[in-house]
Parts: C-alpha cells; structure tokens; sequence
C-alpha cells in the first residue's frame, strides 16, 4: 500500500495517521558535531543515502592512519573505506547515488552494510581526542567536507549503551518537544535536545 493511501486508510477509519518520517539532507556546507568522542569499544548505526560519488560519511580521527573510527572514502575507483584504530580497508563499495537508503553498522572493529560484513579490522584500543561528525569527518579538529548525504537517523553507543539517537526534525516542529524545533536538524532522544548546526547555511529535508 502506497503512503498516500494508506494515510486516507487511516482518515477513514476515525484514526490518527502516523507521523511523517523525514531525511536530514547535507547541501555540502554542514555537518553535526555528536560531542562524543569515539573509542575502540564505539558503535554507530544508521540509515543513509550517498548524494554524490564521494565522501567521509561520519567519524573522528587523530590522522589517517592512528587513532580513528570512520567510515570516509578511497579512491580509484570511489569507494567506501572503513577505518579503526591504525588501520584502513577499502570495501569496494562504490560511493554512488542510487536513489536507496542503507543500512549501515559500524560495530567496534567490524563494519556491516545492509547486513553484510564488509570490514573486519585489527588493531590496538584506543581513545580519540577528537568529537565524532555526521556528514564529515574531524580530522584532527578540523572538518573533512562537509560532503553530500541524507541521514534518515544516526545512533551511536558507548560500551554498549546507546548514548546518542539522532532523528532528523522539520524547521518549527513541535514533535518532540513544547518549543519549536529552530532549524532543519536531528532531535537527540537520548538528550532530548535539538542538535546544533554547524558550518554554514542550512540542512535540507525530505520525505521518505
């Protein structure tokens, strides 16, 4: 049943519809800053769709090889490269914009696609000095990008416990909470916060 028709489904019947489910989509110039900063006991799930043919997804790293949890890009061809600890593996997974919202699971040193291992890594423990970023990488306090994704949410847990649980919210809405959220962002519902933007302009938004 499409959406549409299952909301007059729903009309019909005297019932409330569901609430509209949105993507927080990246122009190119921002990105979100979690405030937490990842360590070898780190795990991030979430659901993206690529924009272009290139890209660090999200992460924090001291350098490019140390002290690192991400998911960025390779080159020739583009693709998906996974990093952790001091070590880097090209997935061969094309960065490509097919229209299709995936999966993503990066759990402590292995990494899963749509369900499928794609990064299985080795390497010491490790802390980074640095936050974790959605839409980006922080590369040693710097951002990498910002480059051009739609998130449909983001989640990360520290040791086991969820510690961030990111949905992205409409500019003005009051779905979470009494006061309106200020701009097209993610509704944190671990911290019950609308998270702060940075870079410059604005996120777009979209159905999905």
């Amino acid at each position: 049943m499409s959406r549409r028709r299952m909301m007059m489904s729903f009309a019909m019947q005297g019932e409330p519809a569901p609430e509209k489910e949105y993507a927080l989509i990246s122009t190119g110039t921002q990105y979100i800053d979690t405030g937490f900063r990842p360590n070898n006991n780190t795990r991030v799930v979430c659901r993206v769709r690529a924009l272009s043919n290139s890209g660090a997804m999200f992460g924090s790293r001291l350098t490019n090889i140390s002290t690192q949890f991400c998911i960025a890009s390779g080159s020739t061809p583009q693709q998906y490269r996974s990093d952790f600890s001091n070590s880097n593996i090209l997935t061969g997974v094309p960065i490509t914009n097919d229209g299709i919202f995936h999966e993503w699971d990066k759990n402590k040193n292995l990494t899963y696609l749509d369900g499928n291992l794609i990064a299985n890594h080795s390497g010491p423990a490790f802390q980074t000095e640095f936050n974790l970023y959605v839409f980006s990488v922080n590369n040693a306090g710097s951002p990498m990008g910002p480059y051009l994704f739609s998130f449909g949410n983001f989640q990360y847990y520290d040791n086991g416990v969820l510690a961030g649980d990111y949905i992205p919210v409409v500019a003005g809405s009051t779905r979470f909470s009494p006061t309106p959220a200020p701009r097209n962002t993610f509704w944190d519902k671990v911290g019950q916060v609308y998270m702060p933007v940075s870079g410059t302009g604005d996120f777009g938004i979209e159905e999905v």
